[in-house]
């Protein structure tokens, strides 16, 4: 498993080298790749991304986070109900409506989302993903993980970002 990451700036006017695009990243195991997350700044460049991910996986509603999905993409897009709820005019051609606790499977990455605190005007999650031999849990924008027990059991890698 590879973990590339093309964004890490918050939902903030200043830029930094090291801070340009909005948090997102792709997660890729053999011929399946994987972006999570597509804030503001990937408007409009959704198709230079290389390698083209296979699914996008949303962590929350907040525009750093969701706002590079507002025009039109043919990528499958994977988030909760209620994220998908504060996207009713985004043109995502394929919505998969995701469950916490829940396997899916895209490609050859297997992925649990977990409830996690951020904010009260957004329910968020982390993902679980496991390929190969390798499980890491990803999670940007964190307060706490609400199963934290079974969310981080025997990973490898843990990537998070904390609110507090």
């Amino acid at each position: 498993m590879k973990v590339t990451f093309i964004g890490t700036r918050a939902n903030i006017k200043h830029r930094t080298q090291d801070h340009w695009f909005n948090a997102a990243c792709i997660i890729s195991h053999r011929s399946t790749h994987i972006m999570i997350d597509c804030g503001t700044d990937w408007t409009g460049k959704l198709a230079t991304i290389r390698p083209t991910p296979d699914g996008i996986l949303v962590t929350h509603a907040h525009p750093d986070h969701i706002e590079g999905l507002k025009q039109e993409t043919r990528i499958p897009v994977y988030a909760l109900k209620e994220s998908f709820q504060l996207m009713p005019n985004y043109h995502i051609h394929q919505r998969h409506v995701i469950r916490p606790r829940q396997l899916f499977i895209i490609g050859a990455i297997t992925i649990e989302a977990f409830r996690v605190e951020h904010a009260i005007n957004a329910a968020a999650v982390g993902y679980r993903i496991s390929a190969g031999t390798k499980t890491i849990f990803y999670v940007p924008d964190l307060v706490y993980i609400k199963q934290q027990r079974a969310a981080l059991k025997s990973i490898d890698a843990y990537i998070g970002d904390g609110a507090r």
